[in-house]
């Protein structure tokens, strides 16, 4: 599984960077054979303004084609990759938890028939 990580206006620092890999592949190595790729972007939502706020974007590409992107906006940009993993992690499961229900109500008789 590949993970990129990109900045809009600064550099992700390595520690950030390291942290943010880690934190990744920990939520999500256990459906890495259904991901084709990750990345991850930093973004500071008040630009030249100031403020200390970070918001991190995640992007998952599934190997059937399916894109999911998960947001989230803290002071700190650890906090806030941490919580974007953990949320990632939640929404890879249940999407692929959707696709697999639906295909076993496709493959199974009409019951209510």
């Amino acid at each position: 599984m590949r993970i990129h990580l990109h900045s809009r206006g600064s550099r992700v620092s390595s520690d950030l960077g390291q942290h943010a890999t880690r934190r990744l592949r920990f939520a999500l190595d256990r459906f890495a054979d259904r991901i084709r790729g990750v990345v991850v972007q930093f973004r500071d939502p008040n630009g030249p303004r100031g403020g200390v706020d970070a918001l991190c974007q995640v992007r998952v590409a599934l190997t059937n084609g399916d894109v999911l992107v998960v947001e989230q906006l803290s002071e700190d940009p650890f906090l806030a990759v941490g919580r974007a993993a953990d949320r990632m992690r939640r929404t890879v499961r249940d999407r692929i938890e959707r696709r697999r229900e639906r295909r076993r109500e496709r493959r199974s008789p009409d019951r209510a028939a």
